[in-house]
């Protein structure tokens, strides 16, 4: 079986998770017990079919290798492309691990529509999941498998993806992705050459820096065009990624999405908003042909919410501002002359403006810790 083939189940049968269970950590500490969910793809007779497996970070899909295939009662006639799970509660996740057998949608004629499953059988979709799908693939309708449902020509591609479930660059994915560029761009202007990608207009406890709109004024008085990608659409970001030549990210969903349109030519600086470099970003971008991006991490200290205490995506992080302008400056993205950092006595204002709902104590003494010339701690 061909790593690129697409695969024909006449009659197939596909089933939606009845299960989710989160990852969790292991009692001693060593590790983390992976979560899991089901739902796969069935041949005719409910043999589960292999090349139908979704692989999710840190999860296991565990459907049944045989299911009933007399207990399936609903059914869809006319030819329908397998997509497996998606995410639909967390657009990054869905990005960056859920597209990975979009590719076969330019290679099929006549397809009545798609169909998917969701990973958490209880919540909707997502609008920003959907609206991505509607873009990727405009003229087919998406549907969504709730129940066990026969399908008259049920189309599974091959999934490029890591190991871990993230997708990755193929040549035919590739192809893909650099037609919907073209129709983004089709009529419309060059787009700014510098880029900002920033987190600033998130919500309060969206993982956000500790006075990012410092970081979005420094960025513009050197060039760059500030924007916010969760008021875009994604034609209008992915337009925006592929245009640009220097683009400089916050840490997040939008570098996988820049990732399936990066360019080898492009220069890219992400401000890791964790203290640790996740070597992910890295992979996606460079398996699509883009650069390997720089940029050490300037994380001080990060501030976790009270209520969601250790959850990195509720927490602000508190940079080297310093640090990170001088990284900026060497690897060529702005003038170090026109850096300036925030005063001690603003950033004390913002932490006691956080105070009612973050811990600001660690990053209080990191900021001590960095005034009298010690090494930050590390996680």
């Amino acid at each position: 079986m061909s790593q690129t083939s697409i695969d024909i189940l006449l009659d197939g049968i596909v089933t939606p998770s009845d299960v989710y269970e989160p990852p969790r950590p292991r009692p001693d500490g060593g590790g983390v017990i992976l979560g899991r969910f089901g739902g796969g793809a069935y041949r005719s007779k409910g043999g589960l079919f292999a090349r139908g497996e979704s692989v999710f970070n840190s999860h296991e899909n565990t459907p049944p290798e045989q299911i009933d295939p007399g207990q399936v009662q609903d059914r869809l006639n006319g030819r329908y492309l397998f997509l497996g799970v998606l995410q639909n509660a967390h657009f990054g996740h869905f990005i960056s691990e859920n597209i990975a057998r979009l590719w076969a949608a330019d290679l099929l004629s006549d397809l009545d529509g798609v169909v998917y499953y969701a990973l958490y059988p209880d919540q909707p979709m997502q609008p920003s999941v959907l609206n991505v799908l509607r873009f990727l693939i405009p003229d087919l309708p998406l549907i969504r498998i709730d129940a066990p449902t026969r399908i008259e020509r049920l189309f599974v591609p091959a999934a490029f993806r890591f190991p871990a479930g993230f997708v990755a660059g193929h040549p035919l994915m590739r192809d893909f992705m650099a037609s919907r560029v073209a129709r983004a761009r089709d009529g419309r202007p060059q787009g700014p050459d510098k880029l900002f990608v920033s987190r600033s207009g998130l919500a309060r406890e969206g993982a956000r820096f500790v006075l990012e709109r410092e970081i979005d004024r420094n960025m513009a008085a050197q060039g760059y065009t500030v924007i916010h990608p969760e008021i875009m659409g994604p034609a209008e970001q992915l337009r925006h990624y592929a245009d640009a030549q220097q683009l400089v990210f916050s840490e997040g969903s939008a570098l996988h999405l820049y990732a399936l349109v990066a360019r080898p030519d492009q220069q890219v600086f992400i401000i890791w908003r964790r203290k640790r470099v996740f070597p992910v970003f890295e992979r996606q971008i460079t398996s699509f042909g883009g650069p390997v991006p720089v940029g050490g991490n300037h994380v001080l200290e990060q501030l976790f919410h009270r209520r969601f205490p250790g959850a990195n995506a509720r927490a602000q992080s508190l940079l080297d501002f310093a640090g990170l302008g001088s990284d900026l400056a060497q690897s060529g993205f702005i003038d170090a002359a026109g850096w300036t950092s925030p005063a001690a006595a603003t950033i004390e204002a913002e932490l006691d403006a956080l105070s009612d709902a973050f811990e600001v104590a660690p990053a209080r003494a990191a900021l001590r810790a960095a005034a009298s010339g010690q090494p930050p701690a590390q996680p």
